[in-house]
C-alpha cells in the first residue's frame, strides 16, 4: 500500500504502468465468465494475512488487490462441508479476548467449514486499519477468510439484490449501492441481509453443502457431532437454535447468535418475499428495518411465513453457571425450581459473590469428564435418532403481538406459544417447535432427557441431598453475551486445551482447571480460597 502524502512524489512512470494495469484489468473482466456471478467485472479483492502482531492495531496494513492467496477459495474435497457458517467482522472496538477459545471450538467441529467475511468502514480504510488480524483463525484448518473495501462489500449486495428484482437495471446500481452504504451505521450486528449472506457470497461457498448459517464470535460451540439435529435438518428451511425453555408462554423468535438455512434457492426466493425487500422501490422507502431486524422483523417474517418450514431445536445454554471443553459445553440447572444462582448478593450492595465452594465446583468438572468420556466412546452411527417412540407431539397456536412479558423489541414483532403442561413434562425434556410442511400445521414436540446426574465422591465437603435438583446438561454453544462486559471479564492467552475445563459463573467469573483437577487460571470475585490444588 502507497504511504498517505507520498503519491504526488511518484515518477511519471508510475502513472504510465498505472494505465496498462487497467487496460489489462479491462481485458480480462470483458472475458472472464459470469454464469456464477453477475456483473462479474467487480472481483473483490483478497488477502493472505502472514504475520502475527500481538495487538489489532499492530497488523501491518494490507494492500487490496492481491489475489495470490488460495485459503479463501472453497476446500477441495470430495466430500461436501456439512454446514457452512459465514460470519461478517469488522474491526471491533475493544479487545476481543475469547476469539482463541472461540477458533479452538471450531478446530474441535471439522465438520463445519467456517467461512470470516471482513470488511472495512470507510473511516478505517483512510487509515489503512481495515483488514486487521484475527487470533485463532490461522491456526484452523477448517476456517477461511475473505477481505473486502467498505465499497466493495456494498457492491456485492447491490449487484446480487439488483438481479432479483425486476424493476432494478444496471444503472439503478450506483444509488442502490449509495442506499446501502448511507444505512451501513444503522445496521449495528450486520443483520439486515444476513438471510441471503450465502446467496450474495456463494462463490466462496461450496454449492454441495445442504445447510448453511450464520454464528457470533463471542461464543465457544460445542459438539455439533452430538448436539445438532442432522437427522432433521435437510428436511427443513430455516433451523433455529432456542434456549432451554419450560416457561407458561414461550417466546420463539431467530437468534442473532446462531442460525442456520438450508441452501437452496428456494430458500431465498422466499425471504426476498419480505416487505422491505420484495423490489427495488420497497427497498428504497424509508423507514427500514431495526438495529436488531435478524430478532425482530426477518424472525417475525419468516416464523409466521406459512410456505417456510421451521425447526426449532434447544441449543444454547442460558444458565448462569456453564462449563466449556474441548468438547462440547454443558449448562447447570436446580432442575425443577428455578435456575441455579450460583452467587449472593454482597451485603454492600457492590456486586455478586460466588457461593460454589471448590470442592462443589470440583464435583461439577468430574462429572462433566465421567460424561465425556461416555460419549466418546459412540461413534456418529451409533447416536440415538433425534425423534424416539417416547416422544409426544401435538398441534399449537402461535401468537403474535401479545407477548406480556420482558422484550427488547416493539411487542408487535412479539411471536409466543403455551404449551401444553397437562399434556407434557415441563422438566427434563427437550422441547421442539415445527412447521413439517408448507401452509402446515406447527406442532411442538417434548422428547426425555435425562439430565447428566452430578457424581458426588467420597472426599466432597458437602452432603449427597444438597444435590438431588442440580443436574447438567449438554448444549450446542453457550454466548458470552453477559460474560464480556463484566469487572472479572479475563481469560487465559492460550486457547482452552483439549483436556481442560473453563468454568464460568455468569455474574462472578471464570475459572479454567486442568484434567487433574487443578485450577490453572481464575478471575473469580471475591472467592477465598480453600484449596492447596489451586495454582
Amino acid at each position: 500500500m502507497i504511504p498517505r502524502g507520498r503519491i504526488g512524489a511518484l515518477p511519471a512512470i508510475f502513472l504510465f504502468s498505472l494505465l496498462v494495469a487497467l487496460f489489462l484489468y479491462a481485458a480480462r473482466s470483458s472475458t472472464s465468465d459470469t454464469s456464477e456471478f453477475p456483473f462479474d467485472d467487480a472481483v473483490p479483492s483478497l488477502v493472505q494475512d502472514t504475520s502475527r502482531p500481538d495487538s489489532y492495531d499492530d497488523k501491518p496494513s494490507p494492500s487490496h488487490g492481491s489475489h495470490d492467496d488460495h485459503a479463501h477459495k472453497i476446500p477441495d474435497s470430495p466430500v461436501a462441508p456439512k454446514i457452512t457458517i459465514i460470519t461478517i467482522f469488522r474491526k471491533p472496538s475493544r479487545e476481543q479476548l475469547h476469539l482463541p477459545d472461540f477458533f479452538a471450538s471450531v478446530r474441535a467441529n471439522p465438520e463445519i467449514d467456517f467461512l470470516l467475511i471482513k470488511y472495512t468502514q470507510e473511516s478505517e480504510e483512510e487509515d489503512g486499519q481495515g483488514c486487521v488480524y484475527v487470533p485463532g483463525l490461522e491456526e484452523t484448518p477448517n476456517a477461511r477468510e475473505v477481505c473486502l473495501t467498505f465499497d466493495e462489500y456494498w457492491d456485492m449486495h447491490a449487484r446480487w439484490t439488483c438481479e432479483q428484482w425486476d424493476d432494478c437495471v444496471e444503472g439503478d446500481l450506483g444509488a442502490l449501492k449509495n442506499k446501502m452504504k448511507a444505512r451501513a451505521s444503522g445496521d449495528m450486528y450486520n443483520g439486515f441481509f444476513r438471510p441471503m449472506r450465502a446467496a450474495i457470497f456463494s462463490r466462496w461457498v461450496d454449492p454441495r453443502t445442504p445447510i448453511w448459517g450464520i454464528s457470533d464470535l463471542d461464543e465457544m460451540w460445542g459438539s455439533f457431532d452430538r448436539m445438532f439435529p442432522w437427522d432433521l435438518a435437510p428436511s427443513f428451511d430455516v433451523i433455529i437454535p432456542s434456549s432451554p425453555n419450560w416457561q407458561d408462554d414461550v417466546l420463539i423468535f431467530t437468534p442473532g447468535h446462531m442460525m442456520f438455512y438450508r441452501n437452496s434457492p428456494d430458500v431465498v426466493s422466499t425471504l426476498m418475499k419480505m416487505p422491505n425487500f420484495r423490489t427495488m422501490a420497497a427497498f428504497m422507502q424509508e423507514p427500514f428495518l431495526s438495529d436488531v431486524s435478524e430478532e425482530v422483523e426477518w424472525s417475525h417474517y419468516t416464523i409466521l411465513n406459512p410456505h417456510l418450514t421451521f425447526l426449532i431445536f434447544p441449543a444454547r445454554i442460558m444458565q448462569d453457571g456453564h462449563i466449556s471443553t474441548g468438547d462440547g459445553v454443558f449448562g447447570f440447572d436446580n432442575v425443577g425450581k428455578k435456575q441455579t444462582r450460583p452467587y449472593h448478593l454482597l451485603e454492600d450492595g457492590s456486586g455478586k459473590q460466588s457461593m460454589l465452594t471448590l470442592g462443589q465446583r470440583r464435583e461439577f468438572i468430574h462429572s462433566v469428564k465421567d460424561q465425556r468420556e461416555r460419549t466418546k466412546r459412540l461413534t456418529s452411527g451409533q447416536r440415538p435418532p433425534t425423534f424416539s417412540k417416547l416422544g409426544q407431539e401435538y398441534e399449537v397456536t402461535l401468537q403474535h403481538g401479545t407477548y406480556s412479558q420482558w422484550l427488547w423489541f416493539p411487542q408487535e414483532y412479539s411471536v409466543h406459544y403455551s404449551p401444553d403442561y397437562n399434556r407434557v413434562p415441563r422438566f427434563d425434556v427437550n422441547r421442539y417447535l415445527m412447521r413439517r410442511a408448507p401452509n402446515g400445521p406447527v406442532t411442538e414436540r417434548v422428547e426425555p432427557n435425562p439430565p447428566i446426574p452430578i457424581q458426588v465422591t467420597s472426599d466432597a465437603t458437602e452432603a449427597k441431598h444438597e444435590w438431588d435438583n442440580i443436574r447438567i446438561g449438554e448444549a450446542l454453544y453457550n454466548h458470552f453475551q453477559v460474560e464480556k462486559y463484566r469487572l472479572y471479564w479475563s481469560l487465559p492467552e492460550e486457547p482452552l486445551k483439549p483436556d481442560e475445563y473453563m468454568f464460568m459463573e455468569r455474574y462472578t467469573g471464570v475459572e479454567v482447571w486442568d484434567s487433574d483437577g487443578r485450577v490453572t487460571f481464575s478471575s473469580l470475585l471475591d472467592l477465598e480460597r480453600e484449596d492447596e490444588d489451586v495454582i
